[in-house]
């Protein structure tokens, strides 16, 4: 009876491990392509309105070229966050359209994708290929974990960090750009989101998802 048990669980972990194994793989063609569709299926009108709005919201001026990782938050901001003249968000628009073409394990990393947005969190081991944080209002201080997704910034003890959180399949990841706050900023910054969760319904949430590029005025510059 013990050794069927244990057989059980063996099988169970290679299903496990299979099914994330193909979760990983749908969620890679998928974001590498979200990224060539921004040459080609967001019009210029919009591209322009966006740019436009990432500055007012980031505080850069008109006149700066973005580049390097600004240009990398505008673009993933572009993507998931922006809401074009129609109301809808580009990453949604892309899906709709495409949705023929893509796997069951493609949409759902998509659904998982949709949600994502920059997440405050403080990190206690942020220098190897998985990270350890927790998300910085949770008063309980919950460690988590997660490994990267095309993610490569390392990050000291105790920073606060805003950076998308989000889980693909079983596990947790940290994906795309980051930022980190300077510290003489922490504590306005911690202010503000917490006003956020005292206002309650959801706000923080809308908020990050909306705006959460605006904590690029007070982030650290190396």
């Amino acid at each position: 009876m013990v050794k069927r048990k244990a057989n059980f669980l063996i099988d169970f972990e290679q299903v496990k491990h299979d099914r994330q194994s193909g979760f990983d793989t749908a969620a890679h063609r998928l974001y590498e392509s979200l990224f060539e569709s921004l040459l080609t299926e967001v019009n210029m009108r919009e591209k322009v309105r966006a740019k436009h709005l990432f500055k007012q919201l980031a505080d850069v001026g008109e006149e700066v070229n973005l580049h390097g990782d600004l240009q990398r938050h505008f673009e993933h901001w572009l993507l998931f966050d922006y809401i074009t003249t129609i109301g809808s968000r580009p990453f949604d628009l892309y899906i709709r359209k495409h949705k023929e073409v893509f796997s069951k394990e493609e949409l759902m990393v998509a659904s998982f994708f949709m949600l994502a947005h920059l997440t405050p969190i403080r990190i206690v081991r942020g220098e190897s290929s998985d990270v350890e944080y927790y998300v910085a209002t949770d008063e309980t201080k919950q460690i988590k974990r997660a490994n990267r997704f095309y993610c490569d910034d390392n990050w000291e003890s105790h920073s606060l960090v805003f950076v998308r959180s989000i889980k693909i399949g079983f596990n947790n990841y940290v994906m795309g750009p980051s930022l980190t706050i300077n510290r003489v900023h922490e504590p306005a910054v911690m202010r503000m989101l917490k006003q956020h969760v005292r206002a309650g319904d959801n706000q923080l949430h809308r908020f990050l998802k909306e705006s959460g590029v605006t904590m690029l005025r007070y982030q650290l510059v190396n």
